[in-house]
């Protein structure tokens, strides 16, 4: 089955993390760099982004997984939340130093719903310690849709 991995193209809304390395938020989470690019935010900042539609040959969708590379400033740090489109998933409490790839489910198969819902992370408690967050990106898994004209015929007299 054909899997699409999708980095965000725009700043979605809420929008409160802070850009702690690279061009722009978006270019900041778009590759696994450490942090040579990177966002940041601490208790009560949320940040969410708008991704692609998926391809116009996705017939059904077998998973949609959301995906952060995240660290924090000390090992016993704040709560951070992947949303999935529809709610808070809490992912991870207190991390640790090191990046490390945390994941949620998409609250829906649906493509419809896939394509206009808008992802992101929430920080809550952890006394002002920031998650900073490396990579953002959606993993979507599919059957591909059958051509309804898969050729044209021809005849020759």
């Amino acid at each position: 089955m054909p899997t699409v991995k999708d980095y965000p193209i725009l700043v979605g809304s809420p929008d409160t993390f802070e850009l702690g390395a690279g061009s722009s938020k978006v270019q900041a989470v778009s590759q696994n760099d450490g942090d040579t690019s990177y966002i940041f935010g601490a208790n009560g900042r949320i940040q969410r982004f708008v991704f692609p539609n998926l391809p116009g040959d996705v017939g059904t969708v077998q998973s949609c997984t959301i995906f952060a590379r995240t660290r924090d400033e000390a090992v016993a740090g704040p709560n951070m939340f992947i949303f999935n489109g529809l709610s808070d998933v809490l992912v991870v409490t207190g991390q640790g130093v090191a990046y490390q790839l945390r994941s949620a489910p998409h609250f829906s198969l649906s493509p419809a719903s896939i394509n206009s819902a808008q992802l992101g992370l929430a920080i809550t408690a952890g006394a002002g310690i920031p998650t900073y967050c490396t990579e953002f990106y959606r993993e979507t898994v599919y059957t591909v849709v059958a051509p309804t004209n898969p050729g044209a015929s021809f005849m020759m007299f």
